[in-house]
């Protein structure tokens, strides 16, 4: 439950967090700092983004129910149970994960091969798979 809290709040803040004073933090806000200025997406689309409103309600200073308040910050709101609605929270922030995946370039291995290995068998809780990526950037099964 505490790691998808922290990669929630972490995504909250990227999509919708007002800008702080910190210049190295990322924020859809600050596209320059991980978009090349031609491939930046419009204004239009990056308002399409912003996503203050879900900041908002879960997790902002005020908030008595924020997430902050439970996931690392010693406060008397930990000692209380909290019914997390994980889906919901997940639905919430779907459309705009989405949305910003669209403007990701296709993932392609900067050098040669990249193997990477797993295992699924029943002694083993391992879901991954053997991929390998070919020069090209292509996926060929391993």
């Amino acid at each position: 439950m505490e790691a998808f809290l922290l990669h929630f709040r972490n995504l909250i803040e990227f999509f919708g967090k007002p800008l702080g004073n910190d210049p190295t933090d990322l924020s859809i806000k600050r596209p320059e700092n991980f978009w090349a200025a031609n491939e930046t997406p419009t204004e239009a689309q990056l308002a399409a983004l912003s996503r203050n409103d879900l900041w908002e309600k879960y997790d902002t200073r005020d908030n008595p129910e924020s997430i902050s308040k439970y996931l690392h910050h010693c406060t008397t709101q930990r000692n209380e149970a909290k019914d997390w609605r994980v889906r919901e929270m997940f639905e919430d922030l779907r459309p705009v994960i989405e949305k910003f995946e669209a403007f990701l370039p296709t993932y392609k291995p900067a050098t040669g091969l990249t193997v990477t290995r797993g295992s699924s068998t029943p002694d083993s809780n391992s879901t991954t798979s053997a991929r390998v990526w070919s020069s090209d950037g292509s996926e060929s099964k391993g």
